[in-house]
């Protein structure tokens, strides 16, 4: 006779039910974490894009002050300064001071987390190659790796150096420089800021074009040595994407088409028609170069056809070395803070610096 109140006796699942219930939890699992996966990477895409709102408005607000955007790093400063180089490197590699380490020191940008993407891999195998060929030789702070310590790169045209080196060669940013000024206004005619990068997400902090030839073979060096600075970073293997920020400051996430080639096999990707750094409709491997040996690049558009009747090289023209007339306001210039050491004293630790 049972005891009152015990009801039937229970029973345990059987191995098939058990297995049945397992296997629908892994089946869900696996149908929602591809889901999961890319709402991930959305939202790190997302805050990268964030991370450039805050870095335009920076960058708006320099410019409406001084008329010029900062110059890209302190290179030429730091190559003589036995502090700003990593010892983890025989003879110490150089860690660089960009132009975002000045819109942070000049209390533009109060927070410099917001110049690290968090799908940068910091460093990116592609900035890491860069940083690692033997022209180059730039560090990452502290640990023994090549690289350059933001995730952003400031476009050469805009930038002081590309600004100066392109005005009578046909790619500057502007028509008519702003009169009167001792300084030439880089954005004074308005003209194509929907349409003109200003910076973006970079395998480099400077940034030439939109090459991305190198990067099926992880090459920082295909077709020249300015190729493969945009930092493709977002998206998928096979469809990359990077965030590109432009003069109005509206950013934009743009998808790389890698089966888009040039008429020699490497990769065309992005068209210029709408959105570009130097004029519309450039070739994507447009570069600063060396006056005796130019790009070849530089006369073609995106097509790969012949745009101009002559060569039109790109001489560097660095206000820092007297080969320019115009001022230059020492508050954006990376190379004067570390020839000062006048760098916000947080940045010291931060980049392994000693003063």
């Amino acid at each position: 006779m049972q005891a009152p109140g015990t009801g039937r006796a229970m029973r345990g699942f059987t191995l098939i039910e058990l297995l049945v219930v397992v296997s629908i939890i892994a089946l869900l699992v696996s149908i929602l974490m591809p889901s999961l996966s890319s709402a991930r990477e959305g939202a790190k895409t997302v805050k990268c894009a964030a991370n450039e709102k805050q870095i335009g408005l920076a960058m708006q607000y320099v410019v409406d002050v001084h008329g010029v955007y900062p110059f890209q790093d302190d290179s030429i400063a730091a190559a003589s300064k036995p502090g700003h180089k990593n010892l983890a490197f025989a003879g110490g590699w150089v860690v660089l001071g960009t132009w975002l380490d000045v819109l942070f020191t000049t209390r533009n940008l109060p927070d410099l987390d917001v110049a690290y993407c968090p799908k940068d891999r910091r460093p990116d195998p592609m900035a890491e190659s860069r940083g690692m060929d033997s022209a180059w030789q730039f560090a990452m702070p502290k640990a023994a790796k090549a690289g350059c310590d933001v995730s952003y790169g400031i476009s050469a045209a805009m930038e002081s150096n590309g600004y100066f080196g392109a005005q009578s060669l046909g790619y500057t940013p502007i028509d008519q420089p702003t009169s009167g000024s001792p300084y030439y206004t880089q954005i004074a005619a308005r003209k194509y800021t929907s349409n003109r990068v200003l910076f973006a997400d970079g395998f480099w902090h400077f940034i030439h074009g939109f090459s991305a030839a190198g990067i099926p073979y992880n090459r920082f060096n295909i077709a020249h040595w300015g190729s493969n600075t945009l930092g493709w970073r977002h998206g998928t293997k096979a469809r990359p994407a990077a965030n590109l920020a432009f003069v109005d400051n509206h950013v934009e996430t743009v998808h790389l088409d890698l089966n888009d080639k040039y008429a020699n096999g490497l990769v065309r990707g992005v068209r210029t028609t709408n959105r570009f750094f130097w004029r519309p409709n450039e070739h994507t491997e447009i570069c600063p170069g060396d006056p005796a040996n130019p790009p070849v690049f530089n006369v073609l558009n995106i097509e790969g056809q012949a745009v101009f009747g002559d060569v039109r090289t790109y001489p560097f023209a660095d206000p820092r070395n007297g080969t320019t007339r115009l001022l230059w306001p020492v508050e954006l210039d990376p190379d004067w803070y570390t020839r000062t050491e006048k760098w916000h004293p947080s940045l010291y630790p931060r980049k392994g610096w000693r003063k």
